[in-house]
C-alpha cells in the first residue's frame, strides 16, 4: 500500500482538521501518515489515530508569536529565519527519504516544497482560496486595510493599487527565507 504523508500547520484549527478530513476519506486505499512540528491542534492528530511523526526544531510560542506578528504587519521580517528553515528542510529530506511517500499533503508548511523537490516528492498543497493574496488584493478586496485608513479621501482604485503594493512587498519580506 503507498504511503501519503500529511504535514498540517498544526497550529492551524482549520488546515488541521482539513488534513485529517483528507487522510479519513482516503485512509484504507493509502497509508495515511502525518508530521508536524507543533501547535495547539498536534493532538487532534492523534486523536484521529493516525500514526504521527513529531519534527524538530518544534514550533514554540514565541515561534507562533513572531510570525503572527509578521502575518498582521507589525513586523516587518521574515515569518521563519533562515536558519530554522535549514534545520527543518534539511530534517524533512532525511525524513523523506526513510519514509519514500508517494505524495505528501501540505497546507502552509512550506519548508515541504523544497523537501519534496530534492527528493522528487510529489507535493499537494491543501490551501484555503484566502491564501492568494495577489490574486485578491488585485481585486479590490484589501482597498480598505487597517494601514490605509487615514488614506480612505484616495481614490478606490489608488488604494486597490496600494493595498496590492504593500502586500506583494511584505509577502517578499515574509518568504525571503524560503527562497
Amino acid at each position: 500500500m503507498k504511503t501519503i504523508l500529511f504535514t498540517p500547520f498544526t497550529a492551524n484549527l482549520a488546515e488541521t482538521t482539513r488534513a485529517i478530513a483528507i487522510a479519513q476519506a482516503i485512509v484504507g486505499e493509502f497509508d495515511c501518515r502525518f508530521a508536524s512540528y507543533g501547535g495547539q491542534f498536534e493532538d487532534l492528530v492523534d486523536e484521529a489515530g493516525f500514526p504521527h511523526t513529531r519534527l524538530e526544531p518544534r514550533v514554540t510560542p514565541e515561534v507562533m508569536e513572531h510570525a503572527y506578528a509578521v502575518e498582521r504587519g507589525k513586523k516587518l521580517d521574515t515569518f521563519m529565519p533562515l536558519e530554522r528553515v535549514r534545520q527543518m528542510v534539511a530534517g524533512e529530506i532525511e525524513f523523506l527519504r526513510q519514509l519514500r511517500p508517494a505524495a505528501v499533503v501540505t497546507g502552509m508548511t512550506i519548508s515541504f516544497s523544497t523537501s519534496c523537490a530534492a527528493t522528487n516528492t510529489p507535493l499537494i498543497w491543501v490551501i484555503q482560496s484566502g491564501m492568494r493574496v495577489l490574486a485578491t488584493a488585485k481585486s479590490g478586496a484589501f482597498k480598505d486595510l487597517d494601514m490605509l485608513a487615514p488614506l480612505h479621501w484616495l481614490p478606490e482604485n489608488a488604494r486597490i493599487a496600494l493595498s496590492t503594493f504593500l502586500l506583494t512587498n511584505v509577502m517578499k519580506v515574509g518568504f525571503r527565507s524560503f527562497d
